[in-house]
């Protein structure tokens, strides 16, 4: 395998018994969600880039520094000044983590039951199929979610015991340079045996499927999210074989519930799991009714509704312009609520009401309103038709698609190559072009960062041939060995 990343290749190599790129595979319909994990990956890469360096991302536009006194983040007085244009709605989901892991979980909780969903619909043998599928995906899950990160905060393990996180943790420290979040970096421990035995023990911590608190591996703490999707991938689990097996409408009347009941009982991210589920089940609704001919004549600006057999083809054809707004609408709805900031929300122009409006009870009261922009906004793009043109050129075109593909590598590799690699280039870098204006400022981050996206990017690239994709293959293989 080339170490060159796949981008730089005339055509990636496909010997050896290499499969396509993730995703290339999938159902067309489906593709998108692959290039909207993409973006969300790399903004994921960029919050954990800048806020350790910048407090703008927990804010939104407009916020003053007399409200921001009573409601900013611990340790940011004085840090404020929110006007900047990139802190408008829309535009900062560039750089907003918060929104990427609403987004990531409705996708996965979509991915995971589409398929059982799909072919549970044949009336002949269609739920027998469906239990085949999810039995092949259980088995599989594990293996596909475990395998990357534990090599990956292996690798980590040593690197930290071979002293390459040294620099890193003195520069985290210097308040001078890192002077917002200062992410943890684990002690050097002065043997490569015990320091193997400590990560033995963080890694452990990611099988404990039985507790649902953030079990955090403190060689990556970003790496939270893995074991909350392992768990999450069991809630799918559970309910789909009963879920293929009950009626329509009282089947997505439960779902609604079970959304509302987890939600409750502070698992917002089952519920965003299970919307994603619910969403899947929706979309075949679509894929099973329209007549492809028609949907092509009636394509609009943000995609053709469903052209119906019978009376309803008339009056899709007859509205398709009015659902069209309507869906624009929802879109902006549904990025203004992923845009919503992190602190201070109910002093933030454009969404003071909304800050209002988050229950009382809620534990992770920031997640609120991204949740169901999310849940919006994955509803929106599988309801429209792929050949849409905005689809087609923001999701499903060849950038989107490559960041989907090793969006997985990047989200996993991203910490530790901040640690090693970003900490040493955004330093020296400021180092060269000076930080006292803003001019200087802006542009030694934009030199160190452009450095920066070129090595995780090509260390993702390779992760993803040399890591991610083969868990992948090797899953499989085990799911041909033991199941029947």
């Amino acid at each position: 395998m080339s170490i060159l990343p796949s981008f730089l290749q005339s055509k990636v190599s496909r010997n050896d018994g290499d499969e396509k790129p993730q995703g290339s595979a999938r159902h067309r319909s489906t593709s998108s969600l692959d290039g909207l994990r993409g973006y969300a990956a790399f903004a994921v890469m960029n919050y954990h880039i800048l806020y350790a360096y910048q407090s703008f991302v927990f804010y939104g536009y407009g916020l003053s520094a007399r409200d921001a006194a009573y409601c900013e983040r611990e340790g940011d007085s004085g840090n404020h000044h929110d006007r900047w244009l990139h802190q408008l709605p829309v535009i900062r989901l560039v750089y907003n983590g918060t929104w990427a892991i609403s987004a990531f979980f409705v996708i996965s909780g979509f991915a995971l039951s589409y398929k059982s969903l799909k072919v549970g619909r044949d009336n002949t043998s269609g739920l027998a199929n469906a239990a085949a599928t999810t039995t092949s995906s259980l088995l599989r899950r594990p293996f596909r979610l475990l395998l990357p990160p534990l090599l990956a905060s292996f690798a980590t393990a040593l690197l930290v015991s071979f002293g390459a996180f040294e620099h890193g943790r003195r520069i985290s420290s210097d308040p001078d340079w890192v002077s917002i979040i200062k992410e943890e970096h684990r002690g050097r421990l002065p043997s490569l045996g015990s320091q193997i035995t400590d990560w033995v023990g963080q890694a452990w911590k990611m099988f404990n499927v039985f507790w649902w608190g953030d079990l955090r591996n403190h060689y990556d703490e970003h790496l939270w999210t893995i074991p909350t999707e392992l768990r999450c991938s069991l809630a799918i689990f559970l309910v789909t074989p009963l879920y293929t097996r009950m009626r329509r409408l009282p089947r997505r009347v439960v779902m609604v519930t079970l959304i509302l009941y987890v939600y409750a009982l502070d698992r917002w991210d089952v519920s965003l799991f299970y919307a994603g589920l619910l969403i899947a089940d929706t979309s075949l609704d679509r894929q099973f009714s329209v007549i492809e001919e028609g949907a092509a004549r009636n394509e609009v600006i943000l995609g053709s509704p469903s052209q119906h057999a019978g009376k309803y083809g008339l009056l899709w054809t007859q509205y398709s312009k009015l659902w069209a707004v309507g869906k624009v609408i929802l879109l902006y709805f549904s990025l203004h609520l992923l845009s919503a900031p992190d602190f201070c929300i109910q002093d933030t122009p454009g969404y003071g009401a909304f800050g209002h409006l988050i229950p009382a009870s809620d534990p992770a009261p920031f997640r609120f309103w991204p949740d169901i922009g999310g849940v919006i906004l994955v509803a929106l793009i599988v309801h429209t038709s792929p050949s849409n043109v905005l689809i087609r050129w923001f999701l499903n075109s060849e950038i989107p698609q490559y960041l989907g593909r090793i969006s997985y590598s990047l989200y996993i590799l991203h910490g530790p190559i901040i640690h090693v690699v970003g900490y040493a280039v955004f330093p020296f870098f400021w180092t060269l072009t000076g930080r006292e204006e803003t001019w200087r400022y802006v542009l030694g981050f934009l030199a160190a960062y452009m450095v920066f996206v070129g090595i995780i990017l090509w260390a993702a690239d390779v992760f993803c041939r040399a890591v991610d994709e083969p868990c992948v293959r090797l899953a499989r293989k085990i799911e041909q060995v033991v199941l029947l």
